[in-house]
């Protein structure tokens, strides 16, 4: 993943601005008030309220069907689907301060007019913007890789330390690949299997790898994987069951590359890291977080 530096460096004025220090979790209310916003408590976004969507301007309105988090700039208030993981709050929350605290981005949406529409590439880019200063401000820049590397190489460390940083587990395991320098990947698949006669196919709906994994590998199509792999498929149909395994991934050579998988699953989704066999650690130690 490529580094947005003045994103980041919009992110670590903020994390000392609101004077975070080593406090954990990261103090995502403190942030929000240094932001001078406030997160509305009366209204949510699933409850599709009419006068909520006649507020906005065009562009955020096209938007309001796939978002779980929303700011009004004009008001300084952000709006929250109530129903989401307190965890997965507060990412959102701080995805929305994003949006106010990179300049760019307050001046386009606060200078936009209702019917007026945002260039497609654009949005895009304000929102990759918004959730790299998300994860950089709730994993604290570099602390949440620092802390990783001390732990043992396996996918029980991110889960460890989501709880950790007050975050996801998908965020947490996603930032833990992501920005690792080991080579790995995650498939995330959703416990919403396709349906195929009597067979349930699981299918990845996204994927994330480490670069030096994308530099071994290429782009790997992981559902093919998962349809010739029984192992795999086993893993992911019953992950408390058969939590890892092993699999042969082919990298840019051609060449048969033994890996290891491991497997951690919550109520929606079924993770599953991967990585070549020579990357594990030698020493397997007990995994504590005080």
């Amino acid at each position: 993943m490529s580094i947005n530096a003045d994103v980041r460096r919009y992110a670590y004025a903020m994390l000392r601005k609101a004077a975070v220090g080593d406090r954990l979790p990261t103090p995502v209310d403190d942030i929000v008030a240094c932001a001078k916003l406030m997160v509305s408590q009366n209204v949510s976004l699933n409850q599709k309220s009419k006068d909520l969507v006649l507020q906005f301007p065009l562009l955020l309105r096209q938007a309001m069907r796939k978002v779980v988090g929303l700011v009004d700039l004009r008001e300084d208030v952000i709006y929250l689907d109530q129903q989401i993981l307190p965890q997965k709050r507060n990412f959102v929350t701080l995805h929305e301060v994003g949006h106010k605290v990179l300049p760019w981005q307050r001046q386009t949406y606060l200078y936009i007019d209702d019917d007026a529409s945002l260039d497609p590439d654009v949005y895009e880019q304000f929102e990759q913007e918004a959730s790299q200063f998300a994860a950089d401000v709730l994993f604290q820049i570099n602390r949440f890789d620092e802390d990783a590397r001390d732990l043992p190489f396996a996918i029980t460390s991110p889960v460890a330390l989501a709880q950790r940083y007050g975050a996801s587990a998908h965020a947490s395991i996603r930032r833990y690949v992501e920005w690792s320098e080991r080579a790995c990947a995650v498939c995330i698949v959703s416990q919403q299997h396709i349906r195929q006669g009597r067979e349930s196919i699981p299918q990845v709906r996204r994927s994330v790898q480490s670069l030096s994994f994308t530099k071994r590998f290429g782009e790997v199509d992981w559902n093919s994987y998962i349809r010739k792999n029984t192992s795999l498929l086993a893993s992911i149909l019953y992950p408390h069951r058969y939590p890892q395994g092993d699999m042969v991934i082919h990298d840019g050579n051609n060449c048969h590359i033994s890996c290891r998988f491991e497997t951690f699953t919550n109520s929606y989704d079924t993770f599953v890291l991967i990585y070549p066999c020579s990357e594990k650690e030698q020493s397997i130690w007990p995994l504590f977080i005080p």
